[in-house]
């Protein structure tokens, strides 16, 4: 992603754009779809003031710094931005739901033991899509059952065909 850098007050030479691009490098490790960089230089009083706004994930940051000497500007508001965005990816972090570990089997111990019975233990990933969706997966496969995870009630649902050749949903109680 090419900056989009300005100078107001001051011109912004192929060494400035560089050494802004350079610096930019150590976003990297934190931003992967960055959307765009805008980066705007004042001069001011004999301050330099350097305001960055980028957009990363659909996260807008926004950042400011003033020094006496124009590159330290420029380090001090990319520290900023990086800052920000190990702030954010923290507070995502500590906000997702916890992951679920699932137990080696679920066969009771007394059934592992007896060998003339076999079990195989299959696991997939059961698919968000609404009850229709799921009756016609259920008509394309060859199994007599299918499970998936309803969009309307967030829930793990299975439909399967009875003995009559009906088809049946099976909802659980919360």
């Amino acid at each position: 992603m090419q900056p989009n850098v300005r100078g107001i007050g001051i011109q912004v030479s192929e060494d400035l754009y560089n050494y802004i691009k350079e610096k930019l490098k150590k976003l990297n490790k934190y931003l992967q779809k960055v959307l765009y960089i805008d980066i705007i230089i004042k001069l001011e009083r004999k301050r330099f003031f350097t305001e960055m706004n980028t957009s990363v994930d659909g996260f807008i940051i926004h950042a400011q710094a003033e020094s006496n000497e124009l590159y330290t500007s420029i380090e001090k508001v990319i520290d900023k931005v990086i800052k920000q965005v190990k702030r954010y990816k923290e507070k995502i972090k500590s906000h997702k739901m916890p992951s679920f570990k699932y137990p080696g089997s679920s066969i009771p111990k007394n059934l592992k033991e007896n060998k003339s019975t076999q079990f195989l233990i299959r696991r997939d990933i059961a698919k968000p899509m609404n009850v229709e969706e799921a009756i016609i997966e259920l008509n394309s496969i060859k199994r007599n059952f299918f499970f998936f995870l309803n969009k309307n009630t967030h829930c793990i649902n299975a439909v399967y065909k009875n003995n009559e050749g009906n088809i049946v949903l099976v909802e659980p109680e919360v």
